[in-house]
């Protein structure tokens, strides 16, 4: 073997190596900057932003609910509040901040557009917002409460989800002003 044979044997078992810490080196700060925002949920092919969506939906709590800015502060739970459930599980306490937005639909649905006929059958919160949907309650509300719901689905049943206390705090007050708009609509 030549010196010539071997240098080309030496570049071509280095090229691809050698490309990719180059490629690393030139990216390392936009590839830093994109490290906060790793809040990911992963399942199978579905890959969501958690934080990122919580953000849009706060936007569109803003721009459609009337007193938006007004948010009150989360109550107190029974046991412990819903920021040290987050500390310690931000999946329960997204379950949870969503629970009480699901027991305020059901009451509201049963009071005003629940049928006669289903009066005495146990009501699904969705059921109680197609009810609610259909009836023209909340019809500002019902886009956010579907959003809501859904990364509630999320947090629920993917097996990889992993989430920030921050973003299990968002979604929490994010829950309780609506929760709170449609105490308000319903009186």
């Amino acid at each position: 073997m030549d010196i010539l044979t071997f240098l080309a044997q030496i570049a071509a078992a280095l090229g691809w190596p050698v490309a990719i810490i180059i490629i690393v080196l030139i990216l390392r700060r936009p590839i830093a900057s994109l490290i906060p925002l790793l809040q990911r949920l992963k399942y199978k092919d579905l890959e969501l932003e958690f934080g990122r969506r919580i953000e849009e939906i706060k936007a569109e709590v803003a721009e459609e609910l009337p007193h938006a800015s007004e948010v009150k502060a989360l109550p107190p739970a029974p046991d412990i509040s819903i920021v040290q459930l987050a500390r310690v599980s931000p999946r329960a306490a997204v379950l949870e901040s969503w629970l009480s937005v699901e027991d305020t639909v059901v009451r509201l649905a049963r009071k005003e557009v629940l049928p006669e006929a289903e009066e005495y059958h146990r009501l699904l919160p969705q059921r109680a917002i197609a009810l609610l949907e259909r009836s023209g309650k909340l019809k500002n509300v019902i886009p956010i409460l579907k959003d809501l719901r859904g990364l509630r689905n999320q947090a629920a049943h993917a097996p990889d989800f992993a989430l920030s206390t921050e973003s299990a705090v968002e979604y929490a007050t994010l829950t309780e002003r609506v929760r709170q708009e449609i105490e308000t609509l319903g009186s």
